[in-house]
């Protein structure tokens, strides 16, 4: 793919942006490395030298493990195209998402009940969404990144049924809510989703979660006394 010399453009430079990104998806390694020679031989006249290094970076990290692609280098590489490096943002329920009433939603009391004074279950146990979470979610939103829950909770149909009294349900892509590892809920995210663990972010109160989760890739936050939004700003801006 030849490269006419002389100054580009704007559009021409997202073109041949775009064409190395493609290339790199496709695994065309060949016509990838004639690509960059071209580009080189321009003189570096070319205003995408910050792109190409962290694209070369993604090639020889590959290539040092065997491997062409390198995801932690590929997040880099959407950074200096200026998208986000989070696709996902995954939330756990008890004590991330919500208090319910000081204990975990499968210790509450069936049935559920929307009052005045909020979502009760039948001793009036008030489950409580955590305002910064509220914050967390239309910050997502915002941002284009799909949202998802993943829970351990022993009661499943519960849970559910809470994220319909509180009107939060229609915000989550996806839900992983089940007793299980949480190490499951994110290979299931993983194949309905299509992201790779590194494009995706997750918050939980549960360090067992975090150590389990983060080992995966993923950016795992740890939420302690309660959802705050300073944690996740630092993640979401």
């Amino acid at each position: 793919m030849a490269v006419a010399s002389g100054e580009m453009g704007g559009s021409e430079r997202c073109s041949h942006r775009m064409a190395l990104l493609r290339m790199v998806l496709r695994g065309r390694l060949r016509d990838l490395a004639l690509l960059i020679r071209s580009l080189c031989q321009s003189g570096g006249r070319l205003a995408i030298c910050p792109f190409l290094w962290l694209l070369s970076e993604n090639l020889m990290a590959g290539a040092r493990r065997g491997d062409w692609f390198d995801a932690a280098a590929h997040l880099r590489l959407d950074a200096a195209m200026g998208e986000s490096k989070y696709k996902l943002a995954v939330f756990d329920l008890d004590f991330t998402l919500w208090d319910a009433g000081g204990t975990w939603c499968d210790c509450l009391t069936p049935p559920f009940r929307k009052t005045a004074q909020g979502v009760l279950d039948a001793r009036s146990a008030k489950v409580r969404v955590y305002e910064d979470a509220l914050w967390a979610l239309e910050r997502c939103r915002e941002l284009d990144l799909d949202v998802a829950v993943a829970s351990r909770t022993n009661e499943p149909d519960w849970a559910r049924e809470l994220l319909d009294l509180l009107e939060l349900r229609d915000r989550f892509r996806w839900e992983e809510i089940y007793p299980s590892s949480k190490v499951r809920h994110f290979a299931a995210l993983k194949e309905k989703s299509g992201y790779i663990y590194e494009e995706m972010l997750f918050f939980d109160d549960e360090r067992r979660n975090i150590v389990e989760v983060g080992a995966l890739g993923v950016r795992a936050v740890h939420v302690r006394d309660g959802f705050r939004r300073g944690v996740a700003e630092k993640e979401l801006g």
